[in-house]
């Protein structure tokens, strides 16, 4: 099993996000599966455009040349997908967002519906999607800010 985690932290490996998915990571490499983590801290990651040629001109492949397309394949070869993230303003950071908003070209652009009845976009993986964990942490306590 092979388990790819995207660390959203701007502090990278030096930041509390990265100590929990090295954490989790170690505990995964005991029990036999490959990990890695991808910092996406130091990674030139443009906005999205939303000029979807990723769907239209050429299916698959964003028109933006920058090392996004080094992490979609790898996430393509993940049989997990981990977003470790802190909350900036209640939410996932900028960098997070950033990514997650160009892994358009991984998915298809037709509707399909899972198995509760809601609308998704099929991947275009060639197999079953990776599962998807989440590792996160903030600066309050409550369980509400997750």
């Amino acid at each position: 099993m092979k388990i790819v985690i995207i660390n959203g932290s701007p502090k990278g490996a030096r930041g509390n996000t990265y100590f929990m998915a090295e954490a989790f990571s170690e505990g995964v490499r005991d029990a036999g599966a490959e990990a890695e983590i991808i910092n996406l801290a130091g990674k030139n990651i443009r906005n999205c455009l939303g000029c979807y040629d990723c769907w239209i001109k050429t299916p698959g492949v964003c028109s933006i040349k920058d090392d996004m397309a080094e992490l979609l394949e790898k996430m393509k070869t993940a049989d997990v997908l981990g977003y470790a993230t802190p909350l900036y303003v209640d939410n996932v950071t900028g960098l997070m967002k950033n990514f997650m908003d160009r892994t358009i070209p991984v998915l298809d652009p037709h509707f399909n519906k899972d198995s509760g009845g809601e609308c998704i976009h099929p991947g275009v993986w060639g197999k079953e999607p990776p599962k998807i964990l989440v590792i996160s942490n903030s600066g309050f306590p409550e369980i509400g800010h997750f």
